[in-house]
């Protein structure tokens, strides 16, 4: 993450692929998801548009967390 913007860029993503479980994917698919994610066309992802990718790509996760937020 571009700490001060606050956004990831696609040298980020790809530099961090493997923590986020995404180091399967190659610089064009990296590329595709970017493109994907970035709803302003700024060539990066804010925190909303990556959490909407996130969630898109894994519905799962959804899930987990839905259950965790409302677990007492």
């Amino acid at each position: 993450m571009d700490l001060g913007a606050g956004k990831i860029t696609f040298h980020n993503l790809r530099r961090n692929a493997a923590r986020l479980e995404l180091d399967e994917l190659w610089g064009d698919e990296l590329s595709e998801m970017m493109r994907e994610g970035d709803l302003d066309g700024d060539d990066a992802l804010d925190q909303m548009e990556f959490c909407i990718l996130m969630f898109r790509l894994n519905p799962e996760l959804m899930l987990d967390e839905s259950h965790r937020a409302f677990q007492c």
